[in-house]
């Protein structure tokens, strides 16, 4: 229409209302006028060029109101609750987006793009994964909430170029804690089983106030995870859970049920008295002199 009419292209419309129309995409001069951006005049005079392109565009993907199989536009509709400007590469930054929070759960990213790629039911993707529809639902409904995060949405929309913010370190990086003998024969195990950051933590507390050095649960559980001794599984609950190996279960790590105090159940990796000999033993081996 420009190069008819011998104009730059936004005379014809700005970027933002072509946006606004790809988003909206109106399918009468009366939706085309509700559109941020388009007047009368212009609906007037470039509205039927503008529809024909949407109602041809709609025709080759098939697209109708209750049946909206495009991906991935159909998943943005779904992250943004009303009406946004997009980046003009908010597709590809939607992969990008899928890709990182999803890294460690193909099984979600195989839910989304059943249903938002392919357009299937809550039901055929139940039946491919083993789990009822509600299971289906709730996985989805969990997966969208990581989608709706303020930093995804910002990313989507162009208002930053990078997916995360690195954190500002508040503390310098504290070396691995290493014990003086004496100081880990003052260790008393606990006969119930503790967690492994409860352990951690005990051990840290036995340190001289001028000792460098720290353990924490999640160091620990890193250790173990890498020897061998704990390995990693999606969970029920669709979040990556340790659970200890034979060889785990052979030194006393265990997996035990608990309950929230909101009534919640779970279960947590649990050292119990022969896990704790076992890994001061170990801590001994390589203590300071």
């Amino acid at each position: 229409l420009a190069r008819q009419a011998r104009v730059p292209a936004y005379v014809i419309f700005h970027d933002a209302t072509l946006l606004n129309i790809a988003s909206a995409k109106p399918a009468s001069e009366a939706e085309l006028l509700a559109v941020s951006g388009v007047g009368e005049q212009k609906a007037k005079k470039y509205g039927h060029a503008v529809l024909a392109v949407i109602a041809e565009w709609k025709a080759d993907r098939s697209y109708s109101a209750n049946d909206e199989s495009a991906y991935p536009g159909n998943l943005l509709r779904e992250i943004f609750d009303e009406p946004t400007t997009l980046a003009p590469n908010a597709a590809e930054r939607l992969c990008a987006v899928l890709d990182e929070l999803f890294a460690k759960n193909e099984r979600n990213r195989q839910i989304l793009s059943a249903r938002y790629e392919a357009g299937q039911t809550l039901e055929n993707i139940g039946a491919a994964h083993g789990v009822s529809k509600e299971r289906i639902r709730q996985i989805l409904e969990k997966d969208l909430r990581r989608l709706r995060r303020k930093n995804v949405r910002a990313y989507l929309s162009g208002e930053t170029e990078q997916l995360r913010k690195p954190k500002p370190s508040t503390k310098e990086a504290q070396p691995l804690l290493r014990l003086r003998p004496d100081q880990l024969a003052r260790y008393v195990c606990d006969p119930d089983g503790i967690s492994m950051t409860v352990f951690a933590r005990r051990l840290t507390e036995l340190k001289d106030a001028d000792q460098p050095g720290e353990l924490t649960g999640r160091q620990l559980s890193e250790q173990l995870l890498v020897e061998g001794f704990l390995t990693e599984q999606f969970a029920e609950t669709d979040n990556l859970l340790r659970r200890p190996t034979p060889a785990g279960e052979a030194v006393g790590i265990i997996l035990t049920a608990r309950t929230k105090e909101s009534g919640e159940a779970y279960t947590m990796v649990t050292l119990t008295e022969q896990a704790q000999r076992w890994l001061i033993d170990r801590l001994s081996e390589h203590s300071e002199a």
